[in-house]
């Protein structure tokens, strides 16, 4: 993916100023991968979650290709946040939506916003 990231980067960087790695980082990983709602039966739980971390190694690798190539752009990638409020004043709605906020926000948001290097 990295490599044909450079290769767009050298056939088209000095004509796009916006470049997104990925369109839906987790309709992949989460929803296909780990959920099965794509394709049924290829869910396979917690073992589909190594899928989010190629996927964000995968954006990391072709936004270096891509400055690598000498892209001026900016280079960025989506994703897909989602917010709540609990159904009612039960501590176990509140869990409930931290864990959602969590396993949508946060297992994407925190690998690209805290460990940039």
């Amino acid at each position: 993916f990295a490599a044909y990231a450079a290769d767009l980067g050298r056939r088209f960087g000095d004509r796009v100023a916006r470049w997104i790695t990925s369109t839906d980082l987790a309709g992949p990983t989460l929803a296909d991968h780990v959920a099965g709602m794509y394709t049924p039966g290829r869910g396979i739980g917690r073992a589909g979650l190594p899928t989010v971390h190629h996927i964000l190694l995968a954006n990391g690798l072709a936004t270096q290709a891509l400055r690598a190539a000498g892209v001026s752009g900016r280079i960025g990638t989506t994703v897909t946040l989602v917010g709540g409020y609990p159904a009612t004043d039960d501590p176990f709605d509140r869990v409930a939506l931290e864990r959602l906020q969590s396993w949508t926000n946060g297992l994407f948001l925190d690998p690209l916003l805290l460990y940039i290097l």
